[in-house]
């Protein structure tokens, strides 16, 4: 398995293959991680913040929420549902799964502590609590300034995102 270590304001990808995503940027900033084909982690650790788009179609991806207690997650939403949020109060976390309800970028397994969720109780969670939903500018912190400044604080810049990744993904990188 290998493993990358996000950095504040960059991409790390980790195309096919089980890989381990780990968030390296602080509250303040953000990295965006995007797993790719194979059985793909993604470890949040304390004051982390990350952006996660799988984009692999896998039946095992796993987002662990480090350090977390389930009773301390609060769940939301982006863009009507489009995007979902986790906060982690006591640790400080926060994690946006882009387009997490396509089948594409589905995380099966979610890990609080010593609680896990399947995709379909996250689902049934959002569904049954109303949770929140916010405008990319409402969540404030990098998202807020950041996201802005970038440009990726749209659906259709998330969209653009997307395509570069499955273009990339499909025809491969030059380094």
């Amino acid at each position: 398995m290998d493993e990358l270590i996000g950095q504040p304001f960059t991409v790390s990808f980790g195309f096919g293959g089980d890989d381990m995503l780990v968030s390296g940027s602080a509250i303040d900033s953000f990295d965006i991680l995007i797993g790719g084909a194979g059985n793909d982690s993604y470890r949040i650790t304390a004051n982390q913040t990350a952006v996660i788009l799988d984009g692999g179609n896998s039946p095992n991806d796993v987002l662990d929420l480090e350090g977390a207690s389930a009773e301390n997650v609060l769940v939301s939403t982006i863009d009507d549902g489009r995007h979902l949020v986790f906060d982690v109060l006591q640790s400080n976390s926060r994690v946006v799964l882009l387009d997490w309800r396509d089948e594409v970028n589905r995380i099966n397994t979610f890990r609080a502590g010593e609680t896990a969720w399947s995709y379909q109780e996250v689902v049934e969670q959002v569904n049954a609590s109303g949770s929140q939903d916010f405008s990319w500018s409402q969540l404030g912190g990098p998202f807020d300034d950041t996201l802005a400044q970038l440009g990726l604080n749209s659906s259709p810049a998330v969209d653009t995102l997307i395509q570069a990744y499955l273009d990339i993904n499909t025809a491969g990188a030059i380094a």
